[in-house]
């Protein structure tokens, strides 16, 4: 385990409104604003020379947080809620507070000494809101084109389509403006082309991959598979042989590489046959998509791992 050096650790318990912050016992609420956050900082900066801030991952609430940490070169780490709440059952407590998870995330930080976050994390976080925003204009085009046949109304249609090419333009902005902050940086720009390159990977898909799979190249082909969340993992005790599921990972990439795996089992020849073996095999649909997806990340990581890494 890593040497704390920290003199003070802060555990933040992080809601959509309010911060509830733990510092050696003591605990105070804060509004969960970019202004009464960035004060408190600035005043913690003066009284503590040395501290780390630590939150939980609260789908989106803690990134004002990290942010002004990040701007103010203050140490912050972000960590998973699943291994903090692991973590407070080993102490044998089920009741569960504000004040409560805002003390153990301190005694976390003490204990288990997690990464820090770096000012790398400031541009992930705007490519993740684009892509969050192609996202859910792709979703609503999608809707609207499964809306089409069901009315009789030319007017109704008419209007539908409108909507529909209105937003292939805002998707086509969005994604142009992504381009741009890939563009910016020429190690993820070199990523981008050789995924690309692969039949079957188009922008969506390396876009993503580059956004929520850093380890993509860094690690091994088990892994990797298994930080997906396309390992198919054992489920034997004793005698008894269990049958094999994927189960975790990470979701954003595994749907938009299991996106990417319905192209390229039309079009990569590869990844077509080993698709079409598996399903003479008997093997159900579903079961030959998954390894087919497996095999493409795979392929994937061990192309950036050669010609990115050098590994």
């Amino acid at each position: 385990m890593k040497e704390n050096n920290y003199e003070v650790e802060v555990g933040v318990d992080v809601s959509k409104k309010t911060l509830r912050i733990d510092i050696q016992g003591k605990q105070k609420d804060i509004e969960n604003s970019k202004s009464k956050i960035t004060s408190w900082l600035r005043s913690l900066k003066k009284k503590h020379p040395s501290f780390r801030v630590t939150c939980e991952s609260t789908g989106g609430y803690e990134n004002t947080l990290i942010a002004a940490c990040l701007k103010l070169s203050i140490s912050i780490s972000q960590v998973n809620p699943v291994q903090v709440k692991n973590f407070i059952r080993s102490f044998g407590s089920k009741a569960k507070t504000d004040p409560i998870d805002a003390r153990y995330i301190t005694r976390f930080a003490t204990e288990r000494n997690p990464s820090t976050l770096d000012k790398s994390w400031l541009q992930t976080h705007k490519r993740a809101e684009l892509l969050l925003r192609i996202d859910f204009l792709t979703d609503e085009n999608v809707r609207r084109k499964g809306t089409l046949d069901k009315y009789d109304s030319t007017s109704i249609t008419a209007d539908i389509k409108r909507e529909i090419v209105s937003t292939e333009k805002k998707i086509k902005r969005y994604k142009s403006k992504l381009q741009d902050l890939i563009n910016e940086d020429e190690k993820l720009k070199k990523i981008q082309t050789v995924l690309e390159e692969v039949s079957g990977v188009g922008f969506v898909t390396s876009s993503v991959l580059i956004n929520t799979l850093p380890e993509l190249g860094l690690v091994s082909r088990g892994q990797i598979a298994g930080i997906v969340g396309v390992a198919p993992l054992h489920q034997d005790s004793g005698t008894m042989k269990g049958k094999r599921q994927i189960h975790g990972g990470r979701c954003r990439p595994r749907r938009a590489l299991f996106m990417a795996c319905i192209s390229a089992i039309r079009h990569n020849p590869v990844i077509r046959a080993f698709y079409q073996s598996l399903k003479k095999e008997g093997k159900p649909h579903k079961v030959a998509m998954i390894a087919a997806a497996r095999k493409l990340l795979i392929h994937l990581n061990s192309i950036v791992k050669n010609e990115i890494h050098g590994i």
